[in-house]
């Protein structure tokens, strides 16, 4: 137990006593064993009165100590009586304190005037008060209330606290005051931290060491967490401790301190508590009060949360959509930082949005960058037109969706006339006009491309290039790409101009074989033979044959042609069938069949 100085003692019962009349009992401080089997009995002393008692006119007589073996003093023995009013202790040797508890009473006599009896006193030290609450008055105070100690001998309550390891510390004692209950305000507790639990015990006003500690009392401890997905709040709290039974707990929304309102009502056994917030609202705070059953309170610390979502990007906007190499499309956006990017997936359509679908997780950099690039070389651009589109998961499983964007697809073809048809699919970009597309074109062999037509998004999105020489067909033909110039304006950015480029198309003129009807051996056209535009293969073969199926002449040579003569003699002026075959590079057979006419 705690000990006190003997000044501390004196100062506690000189701030105790009270003015006594002469012809009232006196005020019993305390009634102690000793450790030589006696009993010492102090009570507060009558002030000097003179020769009459204060307020009568009776003379002191004395006092009167009585001791009994029963709390309600009767039956009682007079142990002595005392002459002098200013005495205030007796040493009783004559009882015995280790029998059994003794209770002792006074009275006091002023000429034929004896007072009423004193407050019965015991041998046992003060019993400890009746803690009715502790309660968090603020997030950094508790009060701890009481009833007054039912030992009449208590002059002061020693206050304890539990330490982090469940002991309780005494933290500061205080001077009975009341009869009608006392509190107390522990400024240094820490109630937004924990739980904190409270002892008391009683002092009389002689010895040094406190009664027996009462009953713990625990405070309540309310903690949460929040659910931003479903905009939830859970709250949990330690039970109130020391009181027989909660009746209920009360749950308070102090959001607005003008307007507290109750929002739960939950049985004694409830230890926690969801609620959900109401539309529009994303700060609440809380308090949770126990009441029990005699109507004591007690309420916790007070907490505040502001339940927000992981807001994710507030935009995500397509920005270009480029082939940038065989089967190849970069595709860059831009995407707000500002927002906590979670999950983002690339999307991927052919032909129209319709048939988009995920085509693989993005994994950007931490930090995130605004603008981010990705390349997809999983495609086919000569065939297919791409859409794009990214989708964002945020960490509650919501999906929201970037702006699109959508690839050209070019196609050329021969057209068997030293021309080539160039046509292509529109460019499009949400927040984007096209302005222009530039149609481009190489030879085949490599050389650096030529812009050779601009052509207007209203009109017909192809073109007829009138511009194929047969002296450029030995390079192996032609290669075309177009670009769309087009003006991306984003609402959260300045108009900027790009480009975004189509897949390169290569095509060549097919071979071609041009047959004359006759010709003249001794004349001009002198040697029959075939010519070739843009010949391309091998397996050349052709043949002569007269009108009665035998063959006249055969070549396998394309720069070779027939002379009129067979067999080293001049053949005679008639009509021969031909048939001339070869085969192309691609594998295609090129065959011609038909009639010459040899003139004599």
């Amino acid at each position: 137990m705690q000990s006190f100085s003997k000044n501390a003692i004196f100062l506690l019962a000189l701030l105790t006593s009270v003015a006594m009349w002469a012809q009232t009992a006196p005020k019993i401080i305390c009634v102690n064993p000793l450790p030589n089997g006696t009993v010492e009995i102090n009570w507060v002393a009558q002030p000097n009165v003179g020769t009459v008692c204060v307020g009568t006119s009776q003379p002191f007589s004395q006092y009167s100590l009585y001791v009994s073996s029963s709390p309600t003093g009767t039956p009682s023995t007079l142990l002595t009586t005392i002459g002098s009013a200013a005495d205030g202790s007796y040493i009783d040797n004559v009882s015995n304190p280790t029998a059994g508890t003794l209770y002792y009473y006074m009275t006091t006599s002023c000429g034929t005037i004896v007072s009423g009896n004193s407050l019965i006193v015991d041998t046992q030290p003060p019993v400890p008060p009746v803690i009715t609450s502790v309660t968090v008055t603020d997030d950094t105070s508790v009060q701890i209330s009481w009833a007054t100690s039912v030992s009449p001998e208590t002059n002061a309550y020693i206050i304890y606290r539990a330490d982090d390891n469940g002991s309780f510390i005494p933290i500061d004692t205080i001077i009975a005051s009341s009869s009608l209950g006392e509190f107390y305000l522990d400024t240094n507790a820490q109630p937004a931290l924990q739980a904190e639990a409270y002892k008391i015990a009683g002092l009389d006003g002689c010895s040094p060491n406190p009664g027996p500690t009462s009953p713990a009392h625990q405070s309540i401890y309310l903690d949460l967490s929040s659910d931003p997905c479903n905009a939830s709040i859970s709250l949990d709290w330690t039970a109130y401790e020391g009181w027989a039974n909660v009746q209920q707990y009360e749950i308070a929304d102090l959001t607005n301190p003008g307007n507290i309102i109750q929002i739960g009502n939950l049985p004694g056994n409830t230890t926690d508590f969801t609620y959900t917030l109401p539309a529009g609202q994303s700060t609440a705070c809380f308090r949770v009060r126990a009441v029990s059953g005699n109507a004591h309170t007690s309420q916790s610390n007070t907490l505040c949360v502001t339940v927000e979502a992981n807001k994710g990007p507030s935009y995500m906007y397509m920005t270009n959509a480029t082939v940038t190499n065989t089967n190849e499309v970069t595709v860059t956006w831009d995407i707000d930082t500002d927002g906590k990017i979670k999950k983002l997936n690339v999307l991927r359509g052919i032909n129209d949005s319709s048939t988009i679908d995920h085509l693989t997780q993005y994994f950007f950099m931490d930090p995130p960058t605004a603008t981010m690039e990705f390349v997809d070389n999983s495609g086919n651009t000569g065939r297919d037109v791409y859409v794009y589109q990214l989708e964002h998961i945020d960490s509650c499983g919501l999906k929201s969706y970037s702006s699109i964007v959508k690839t050209i697809n070019l196609e050329a073809s021969d057209q068997f006339n030293l021309t080539n048809l160039v046509n292509w699919t529109p460019f499009y970009i949400t927040y984007g006009i096209v302005e222009s597309y530039t149609l481009y074109r190489a030879l085949a062999d490599g050389t650096s491309p030529v812009a050779i037509a601009t052509i207007t998004p209203t009109d017909t999105l192809k073109y007829t290039d009138a511009g194929v020489e047969l002296q450029d067909l030995e390079s192996g033909g032609f290669c075309y790409y177009v670009g769309a110039t087009y003006t991306l304006d984003l609402p959260n950015a300045e108009p900027q101009t790009l480009v975004s480029r189509s897949n390169v198309v290569c095509v060549s003129q097919a071979p071609r074989i041009f047959v004359p009807n006759a010709f003249l051996p001794n004349g001009v056209n002198n040697v029959f033979k075939p010519v070739f535009l843009n010949p391309q293969g091998d397996n050349y073969s052709m043949k002569i044959l007269n009108r009665w199926g035998e063959i006249v002449f055969t070549t396998t040579d394309i720069d070779e042609g027939w002379d009129g003569e067979t067999k080293g003699k001049l053949a005679p002026q008639d009509t021969y069938a031909y048939y001339i075959t070869m085969k192309t590079n691609d594998g295609y057979l090129l065959e011609r069949k038909g009639t010459v006419t040899l003139i004599r």
